[in-house]
Protein backbone atom coordinates (compact mmCIF):
# COMPACT_ATOMS: atom_id res chain seq x y z
CA UNK A 1 0.00 0.00 0.00
CA UNK A 2 1.15 3.90 -0.75
CA UNK A 3 1.18 6.07 1.45
CA UNK A 4 -0.49 9.49 0.52
CA UNK A 5 0.96 13.03 2.04
CA UNK A 6 -1.60 14.87 3.56
CA UNK A 7 -1.88 17.51 1.23
CA UNK A 8 -3.43 15.32 -1.57
CA UNK A 9 -6.25 15.12 0.60
CA UNK A 10 -9.40 17.19 -0.40
CA UNK A 11 -11.51 19.04 1.66
CA UNK A 12 -13.79 16.50 2.46
CA UNK A 13 -11.70 13.83 3.18
CA UNK A 14 -9.95 16.00 5.87
CA UNK A 15 -13.66 17.12 7.17
CA UNK A 16 -14.23 13.17 7.27
CA UNK A 17 -10.46 12.68 9.33
CA UNK A 18 -11.89 15.06 12.18
CA UNK A 19 -14.83 13.54 12.75
CA UNK A 20 -17.21 13.11 9.61
CA UNK A 21 -18.77 16.26 9.90
CA UNK A 22 -18.82 17.66 6.52
CA UNK A 23 -19.87 21.65 6.34
CA UNK A 24 -21.98 22.75 3.22
CA UNK A 25 -23.59 25.42 4.96
CA UNK A 26 -25.12 28.20 2.53
CA UNK A 27 -25.46 25.79 -0.26
CA UNK A 28 -28.96 25.12 0.38
CA UNK A 29 -30.37 28.36 0.98
CA UNK A 30 -29.60 29.73 -2.59
CA UNK A 31 -31.31 26.28 -4.09
CA UNK A 32 -34.80 26.98 -2.32
CA UNK A 33 -34.81 30.29 -2.89
CA UNK A 34 -34.47 29.88 -6.60
CA UNK A 35 -36.91 27.26 -6.46
CA UNK A 36 -39.49 29.55 -4.57
CA UNK A 37 -38.85 32.05 -7.61
CA UNK A 38 -39.45 29.73 -10.39
CA UNK A 39 -42.93 28.24 -8.73
CA UNK A 40 -43.70 31.95 -8.16
CA UNK A 41 -43.38 32.83 -11.83
CA UNK A 42 -44.85 29.76 -13.09
CA UNK A 43 -47.84 30.77 -11.08
CA UNK A 44 -48.19 34.02 -12.30
CA UNK A 45 -47.68 32.44 -16.23
CA UNK A 46 -50.58 30.27 -15.09
CA UNK A 47 -52.82 33.01 -13.22
CA UNK A 48 -51.94 35.34 -16.60
CA UNK A 49 -53.11 32.52 -19.01
CA UNK A 50 -56.27 32.05 -17.27
CA UNK A 51 -57.44 35.39 -16.64
CA UNK A 52 -56.54 36.23 -20.79
CA UNK A 53 -58.40 32.82 -21.14
CA UNK A 54 -61.60 33.45 -19.54
CA UNK A 55 -61.18 37.66 -21.23
CA UNK A 56 -61.39 35.84 -24.39
CA UNK A 57 -64.63 33.69 -23.29
CA UNK A 58 -66.67 36.67 -21.73
CA UNK A 59 -66.22 38.85 -25.27
CA UNK A 60 -67.73 35.87 -27.06
CA UNK A 61 -70.75 35.18 -24.65
CA UNK A 62 -71.18 38.86 -24.92
CA UNK A 63 -70.79 38.77 -28.78
CA UNK A 64 -72.76 35.39 -28.99
CA UNK A 65 -75.79 37.04 -26.79
CA UNK A 66 -75.57 40.42 -28.69
CA UNK A 67 -76.42 38.50 -32.11
CA UNK A 68 -78.66 36.43 -30.73
CA UNK A 69 -80.57 39.11 -28.94
CA UNK A 70 -80.53 41.18 -32.03
CA UNK A 71 -81.71 37.86 -34.27
CA UNK A 72 -84.34 37.30 -32.12
CA UNK A 73 -85.91 41.05 -32.73
CA UNK A 74 -85.68 40.83 -36.54
CA UNK A 75 -88.02 38.38 -38.78
CA UNK A 76 -86.87 37.42 -42.48
CA UNK A 77 -88.97 40.19 -43.57
CA UNK A 78 -87.55 43.35 -42.23
CA UNK A 79 -84.01 41.84 -42.66
CA UNK A 80 -84.82 41.80 -46.80
CA UNK A 81 -86.55 45.59 -46.35
CA UNK A 82 -82.97 46.77 -45.21
CA UNK A 83 -83.73 46.28 -41.47
CA UNK A 84 -79.81 45.66 -41.29
CA UNK A 85 -78.75 49.65 -41.25
CA UNK A 86 -78.97 49.96 -37.02
CA UNK A 87 -77.16 46.62 -36.25
CA UNK A 88 -73.87 48.33 -35.54
CA UNK A 89 -75.10 50.50 -32.87
CA UNK A 90 -77.98 47.60 -31.38
CA UNK A 91 -75.08 45.27 -30.84
CA UNK A 92 -72.45 47.97 -29.75
CA UNK A 93 -75.29 48.93 -27.15
CA UNK A 94 -75.56 45.06 -25.60
CA UNK A 95 -71.97 44.82 -25.93
CA UNK A 96 -70.98 48.92 -23.93
CA UNK A 97 -73.21 47.18 -20.94
CA UNK A 98 -71.52 43.93 -20.48
CA UNK A 99 -67.87 44.53 -21.59
CA UNK A 100 -66.56 48.65 -21.50
CA UNK A 101 -64.43 49.63 -24.72
CA UNK A 102 -65.90 46.79 -27.12
CA UNK A 103 -66.50 47.33 -30.10
CA UNK A 104 -68.46 45.62 -32.87
CA UNK A 105 -68.90 45.76 -36.78
CA UNK A 106 -72.56 43.90 -37.59
CA UNK A 107 -73.72 42.70 -41.07
CA UNK A 108 -76.22 40.25 -42.28
CA UNK A 109 -77.21 37.50 -45.03
CA UNK A 110 -80.42 37.00 -46.14
CA UNK A 111 -80.86 34.75 -43.02
CA UNK A 112 -78.20 35.30 -40.31
CA UNK A 113 -76.97 38.30 -38.79
CA UNK A 114 -72.68 38.26 -38.04
CA UNK A 115 -70.78 40.29 -35.98
CA UNK A 116 -67.03 40.54 -35.22
CA UNK A 117 -66.29 41.66 -31.89
CA UNK A 118 -63.08 43.70 -30.76
CA UNK A 119 -62.12 44.29 -27.06
CA UNK A 120 -58.57 44.86 -25.12
CA UNK A 121 -58.75 42.66 -21.89
CA UNK A 122 -56.79 44.03 -18.93
CA UNK A 123 -54.63 40.43 -17.61
CA UNK A 124 -53.73 39.66 -14.08
CA UNK A 125 -49.80 39.42 -13.55
CA UNK A 126 -49.72 40.83 -17.75
CA UNK A 127 -46.97 43.50 -16.81
CA UNK A 128 -44.63 40.50 -15.23
CA UNK A 129 -44.65 39.34 -19.15
CA UNK A 130 -45.00 42.60 -20.93
CA UNK A 131 -48.55 42.78 -21.86
CA UNK A 132 -50.97 44.27 -19.51
CA UNK A 133 -53.65 44.09 -21.73
CA UNK A 134 -54.24 41.78 -25.08
CA UNK A 135 -56.22 42.39 -27.76
CA UNK A 136 -59.31 39.66 -28.84
CA UNK A 137 -61.29 39.66 -32.10
CA UNK A 138 -64.17 36.56 -31.93
CA UNK A 139 -66.80 36.30 -34.48
CA UNK A 140 -70.49 35.29 -33.89
CA UNK A 141 -73.29 34.36 -36.08
CA UNK A 142 -76.96 33.91 -35.35
CA UNK A 143 -80.04 32.59 -37.83
CA UNK A 144 -83.15 34.20 -37.65
CA UNK A 145 -86.34 31.71 -38.18
CA UNK A 146 -89.00 34.00 -38.07
CA UNK A 147 -90.73 35.37 -41.08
Amino acid sequence: MTAVHRSQLDALDDARADGGRVFDGGSVTPLVIGMMLCLLLLGAGVVAAGSAALARRNLQSACDGATSSLAAGVTLDQLAAGGAAGFDRQIAEYLGGRMPGASAVAGSTATEIIARCQADAPVTFGAIFGHSTVHFTVDSTSRIYRN
